[in-house]
């Protein structure tokens, strides 16, 4: 399907198909894991007596999956079709979970998280395909935003049941186990069976090199991942340092970043076709800089909550929108965008915890944190450097 969306395809009402909710139930079992083992990440250092630094490395297995599973999404989408690589992702996935839940050794659940982070990654380039296939441009990006929406919340309740299981016989990994069990309902209650059949492009997979500006736009995914995943896998070391709070409460406080983000995103796509996509993207990133105040000079786990809640509105609408963007700067070739976003989260997931990790070891938690604002300032830039308005597009290509 053509990206540029018909008169008559824009009329066209929004139904959320079999497939549609199927893929929200991908984009949800990812996002419920990740802010299940994100937030887990102090638990599993205190658990195998290691240092930050390392224990951020968790975040680069999941980064260094996100990366592989960029580098081979063209070639997977043209051999097997986008809806059946979610399928794909989420078996592969199941696999590095069912990993984290039953080993305990420092190797393993690296594996896991490497494991995991492949076929998540693979899944949700997988659903945002679909969309776009399934569905005229606008409509596509209304269900991203939905989609992972979806993952907000389901990843609000994942952390708040880690939260709630330390400290019982059933500790943190308890909560991966909804995972496994969100796979099958998908699978046996909402999902029928494929509704295409595939025939792969004689012509080969999307390849070639892509705009400049897309490069700039790319920025906003490093940017947007990397501020996602610092707060997500280090809040709640934050909170800690800052409060006193145990690990029990710190953990479960970082629960009102996903119920946040879920939100954001849910009220994000109502209007969604109010705005365009660069002035959103800057409202939420600024929107992220002022919760990153309140958050980082509290001194009180109520002021951490409302700080934590605001940078959670401010980063739920930052993914979807810099995909988006992305898309319309690819020259007409999403599935090789997606796959070069796929590799821009790798980089973010994998350098943005573990360099605050790291940072958090030498200098402090707190003063690591300065990492946040940074990114925000980068992503703005990135924004107004890569513009996705038709008319300036018109201009900028006259002057070539």
């Amino acid at each position: 399907m053509s990206l540029t969306e018909s008169p008559i395809a824009s009329e066209t009402p929004f139904r959320r198909d079999r497939l549609t909710l199927t893929m929200y139930g991908h984009l949800a079992i990812f996002g419920y894991f990740l802010f299940s083992f994100g937030p887990a990440q102090p638990l599993l250092r205190d658990e195998q007596g290691t240092s930050r630094t390392v224990a951020a490395l968790h975040g680069t297995a999941l980064a260094l999956g996100a990366i592989i599973a960029g580098l081979w999404n063209t070639r997977l989408t043209h051999r097997y079709g986008a809806e059946r690589c979610t399928w794909i992702g989420m078996s592969i996935a199941a696999i590095g979970i069912l990993d984290l839940i039953i080993f305990r050794s420092l190797p393993f659940t690296l594996l896991g998280a490497l494991v995991s982070g492949t076929g998540g990654s693979i899944s949700v380039n997988g659903t945002t395909s679909v969309f776009h296939d399934h569905l005229p441009q606008k409509q596509a990006e209304k269900a991203l935003v939905e989609g992972n929406s979806a993952a907000g919340f389901f990843g609000a309740c994942g952390t708040t049941l880690i939260g709630l299981l330390v400290g019982t016989r059933f500790g943190w990994r308890g909560g991966l186990i909804v995972a496994l069990v969100g796979m099958a309902a998908v699978r046996l209650f909402i999902y029928r069976k494929s509704t295409q059949i595939h025939i792969p492009n004689p012509s080969g997979h999307s390849s070639g090199s892509l705009p400049r500006r897309f490069w700039i736009g790319w920025i906003c995914i490093v940017t947007a991942v990397g501020i996602e995943f610092a707060s997500s896998f280090w809040a709640a070391a934050l909170i800690r340092v800052r409060t006193g709070a145990s690990a029990s409460n710190s953990t479960i406080t970082v629960m009102v970043l996903a119920l946040c983000m879920g939100i954001g995103r849910y009220l994000g796509s109502r209007g969604l076709h109010k705005a365009s996509l660069d002035r959103l993207l800057i409202l939420f990133l600024i929107l992220t800089g002022l919760g990153f105040s309140v958050f980082w000079t509290a001194n009180s786990t109520a002021v951490s909550f409302i700080g934590l809640g605001l940078i959670g509105l401010g980063v739920s609408m930052q993914y979807p929108l810099a995909i988006s963007r992305l898309i319309r700067l690819s020259d007409h070739r999403p599935d090789l965008a997606l796959g070069r976003a796929s590799l821009g989260a790798g980089v973010a997931i994998g350098s943005a915890p573990l360099m605050l990790g790291f940072l958090g070891d030498h200098i402090g938690i707190q003063k690591a944190y300065l990492l946040v604002p940074a990114m925000v300032i980068f992503g703005i830039i990135a924004v107004l450097s890569s513009p996705t308005d038709k008319k300036v597009d018109a201009e900028m290509d006259a002057e070539k």
